[in-house]
């Protein structure tokens, strides 16, 4: 009997749509006219108040440009109410980015803690804690250079709350000078996409992630000394530390960069797979986006004239898992020390909020997967 495409990508073969370099169709497509939004990129970017905002996005309007077959987030709603994000109050079209352009490195790694958060109450306490900055013992950020802290404030407390809005049907720029601000963007329907860093299987649900934050997922599968599958490839790594070494990991103390780096890496059997294969196939992917990657030779987004686009500020998506969530508490020395208690499998709420479709037809990571967007159900 022959295989079915799932097995083939256990075999490590190719998904159908990269085997035939074809694309799915469907008759039912959702198509939404959507602007970017220009506001909210020129915030995020490194101009300086004496720039002029229209010249400066538009001298670099293949930086933070909607390509085609990227994945577009919404950005009309702001992450908590009390912010003061009013970006979207009088829009005509659904605001969308495609990108974290140029936004500071002291936000991403605060994003990827919250979207870690494992209940909604954890999600609500820590967006609250960044968009008003009010609560010091969870938020501060003094050890930043002193011209930093306005514009790193101020990007905080207008934090939009990012829902995937589909798959981007045409191109269109953040600046009236480069061309329409406005494309086509699929909601609802099938679409082809090229996959994330790992493998897609049919019927998966599907959720967005941040490229930079790759690290905060189980690698591959792993197991225990019984050989029974312990972690499954894609699903995240608890934060496995107490609420006082949380509340100096976000006040950005010295032992920062340590944390997260053993957050990232402390499961010793989970490595990254480098092989030449799985690279290869990210840049193919990302050379046909016209990221900024090695062999592009200076076409689409990799053009020095009008800015690179870098592919570790995009959305990518992966199949969503659920995580085990280990009981414990601090130590003497601020450690984690897990209980006695049998960890639960539970879902993460950063994780479960950021499904917006299902898997149809599965590939290997970075292989082009047809998925079906359900952001109107999920």
């Amino acid at each position: 009997m022959a295989a079915s495409i799932g097995e083939y990508t256990n075999l490590g073969m190719p998904g159908l749509a990269t085997a035939t370099g074809t694309r799915v169709d469907s008759a039912a497509k959702h198509i939404m006219a959507c602007k970017l939004d220009a506001k909210l990129l020129h915030q995020w970017s490194n101009a300086s108040a004496n720039d002029n905002s229209a010249q400066y996005m538009h001298s670099r309007k293949l930086q933070y440009c909607m390509h085609k077959d990227e994945l577009v987030m919404n950005t009309t709603n702001a992450l908590v109410p009390s912010s003061n994000y009013m970006a979207g109050a009088q829009a005509a079209y659904p605001l969308v980015v495609t990108t974290l352009a140029e936004i500071s490195e002291t936000v991403v790694p605060l994003l990827h803690i919250l979207y870690a958060s494992n209940t909604m109450t954890t999600f609500r306490k820590r967006a609250y804690a960044l968009a008003t900055q009010k609560d010091k013992s969870v938020f501060d950020v003094t050890h930043c250079a002193s011209d930093e802290v306005p514009k790193i404030k101020n990007t905080l407390s207008q934090l939009p709350d990012l829902r995937c809005q589909g798959v981007a049907l045409g191109q269109a720029f953040a600046s009236y000078m480069s061309g329409d601000s406005v494309a086509s963007v699929l909601i609802g329907g099938m679409v082809t996409i090229a996959n994330g860093a790992w493998d897609m299987h049919p019927g998966d649900l599907v959720q967005w992630y941040f490229d930079s934050e790759e690290s905060m997922f189980h690698a591959n599968d792993t197991r225990d000394s019984e050989d029974k599958i312990e972690h499954r490839g894609g699903s995240r790594k608890m934060l496995m530390c107490s609420d006082q070494q949380l509340r100096r990991v976000l006040a950005g103390s010295e032992e920062e960069a340590n944390f997260m780096q053993r957050w990232g890496n402390h499961v010793s059997n989970s490595k990254m797979d480098s092989t030449g294969a799985k690279r290869f196939r990210r840049g193919w992917a990302d050379r046909n986006m016209g990221f900024d990657v090695s062999g592009n030779h200076g076409y689409g987004d990799g053009n020095a004239l009008y800015g690179k686009k870098d592919s570790k500020r995009i959305f990518r998506i992966k199949s969503y898992q659920p995580a085990w969530e280990q009981k414990g508490k601090p130590g003497e020395g601020g450690e984690f020390v897990p209980d006695a208690t049998p960890p639960q499998l539970i879902d993460v709420y950063g994780d479960k909020i950021r499904i917006f479709a299902k898997c149809i037809t599965g590939g290997r990571a970075f292989d082009q997967v047809d998925i079906m967007i359900m952001t109107q159900s999920s």
